[in-house]
């Protein structure tokens, strides 16, 4: 366990040393040194064993054409899935690119600018104001060691 998210997601180190965020189901349990938590009770460092269910995402096409000879094979089952050990947390699917003939319209992204709303009218009026405080200053310290 690297980093808990309650109740949404946890970070886990994998065996290669690398860190991966999944989802964890509403109601999950983990089981870790033979207790069963909720994910508000686990701690980082701690030892859990998981069952990750990956989601592809699933890419739609449709055309229509006419074609002429035999029937295509039957499509192959679904795999099995896996047996559950441990707690079941959901691996978020990676975005797949779409293949360059089929790719939509480039869209460009406008440059983030902010709007030209300040001027330095209010930075030159502090300065004027602080040299006539400054002259003040100076005119009075002398009309004092005139004075004595």
């Amino acid at each position: 366990m690297w980093h808990v998210n309650a109740p949404n997601s946890v970070i886990l180190t994998l065996d290669d040393n690398t860190n991966k965020q999944y989802k964890v189901p509403k109601g999950q349990m983990f089981e870790t040194n033979g207790e069963s938590r909720d994910v508000f009770h686990l701690r980082k460092g701690m030892v859990i064993t998981a069952t990750v269910i990956t989601e592809t995402p699933v890419v739609m096409q449709s055309s229509a054409r006419n074609v002429t000879g035999s029937a295509p094979p039957a499509p192959e089952p679904a795999p099995e899935t896996p047996p559950v050990q441990g707690a079941l947390l959901i691996e978020e699917p990676t975005p797949v690119p779409a293949a360059p003939s089929e790719a939509p319209a480039q869209t460009e992204m406008a440059q983030a600018k902010l709007p030209n709303t300040a001027s330095s009218t209010p930075l030159f009026a502090f300065l004027g104001i602080m040299c006539v405080v400054a002259s003040m200053t100076v005119k009075l310290c002398a009309m004092k060691a005139a004075r004595s």
